[in-house]
């Protein structure tokens, strides 16, 4: 089991100019980030005002990251309706702590990342790694990613057994069409993800993915009788 003062107080020995307080809800790290790095031979260096949540349920709860307003340029818009800095799609920072259950791995790859972003943006007007995009479809392409297809009627397949609307049966033929059990094709991370002690929030993600793009669909159809 993580020891959480362990791992706040290691970040704090990596990044000094990080204060820590500790607050009923966990701890909270507060002060001066320096972002000192380089990504396809561009190095970049900025010094970033940071508060980073920490919740004492870390690594079940994710930690949020605020930083200071004239930190982060104009036009760049990965933010939470909070003005928490989206670090990435849900399922991606799930799958990240799941597998690397470190607060300080999780400022050195995820934080770090996207200041780096942030930073080039700033600096050459453009994302520097193919940045997805904004909000809910963001969150469709992270999904997309997931489960290994462009497809967005198999996608929306797959999440209607995310959601729990159909079963997932393993022994049956993928939707795809490829002709594969499920379990052996696009079912493979569904399955893990139906299974996660995290299901609810994918759940969650899968409902709001499905709702949006067929809201989205009734929206485009009225607009095609209003042009008729």
């Amino acid at each position: 089991m993580i020891n959480l003062y362990q791992e706040v107080v290691a970040v704090s020995t990596k990044y000094p100019s990080l204060s820590i307080s500790k607050t009923e809800d966990g701890y909270i790290l507060k002060g001066i980030l320096v972002m000192n790095k380089t990504y396809d031979e561009v190095p970049l260096y900025h010094e970033f005002n940071i508060e980073i949540q920490v919740p004492n349920a870390f690594p079940n709860q994710i930690p949020k990251v605020f930083a200071a307003k004239e930190d982060i340029p104009v036009g760049f818009q990965h933010f939470l309706v909070d003005g928490e800095l989206c670090l990435g799609a849900m399922c991606e920072l799930r799958t990240f702590l799941t597998h690397t259950p470190s607060l300080t791995a999780f400022i050195d790859e995820l934080l770090m990342s996207y200041l780096y972003a942030a930073e080039y943006y700033r600096t050459y007007g453009i994302a520097p790694y193919g940045e997805r995009s904004h909000g809910i479809k963001g969150t469709r392409e992270a999904y997309k990613e997931r489960y290994r297809t462009d497809d967005d009627h198999l996608l929306n397949t797959l999440l209607l057994f995310l959601s729990g609307y159909k079963k997932y049966r393993g022994h049956c033929s993928c939707p795809c069409g490829s002709g594969q059990k499920f379990r052996d094709c696009h079912g493979t991370q569904l399955i893990q993800d139906i299974r996660s002690p995290y299901y609810e929030e994918f759940k969650e993600d899968a409902i709001n993915l499905l709702c949006t793009y067929y809201e989205n669909i009734k929206k485009r159809q009225e607009r095609r009788k209003w042009i008729v």
